[in-house]
């Protein structure tokens, strides 16, 4: 299987990823993922609003779709309880919308 390059969004353009100890966290559930479905992990690098994700697949029943699926679903309910003050936030971007 060929190597694959996701990018993970926040809603709205928020800088979630500037929030302490969130871009560490996050590497580490999405790390989890990748170990337990037999995935090769070349990097997990984040920016102000957005993650890439650089993986190969080595099990050849996974889809990349399954895989970010996983990723998407375990990230998303642990810091979602773990960081729930700063994702619980309305963004400028979305008051904007409203006005």
């Amino acid at each position: 299987m060929g190597i694959y390059h996701y990018v993970v969004l926040s809603n709205y353009g928020e800088s979630i990823f500037l929030i302490d100890r969130f871009p560490r966290r996050f590497s580490e559930l999405a790390r989890n993922v990748f170990d337990e479905n037999d995935v090769r992990v070349f990097g997990v690098f984040c920016c102000h609003d957005h993650a890439h994700l650089v993986f190969r697949i080595v099990n050849q029943c996974l889809t990349p779709e399954y895989v970010m699926r996983r990723i998407m679903w375990e990230t998303e309910r642990a810091l979602s309880c773990e960081f729930f003050y700063y994702l619980r936030t309305v963004s400028y971007t979305h008051l904007r919308a409203h006005e």
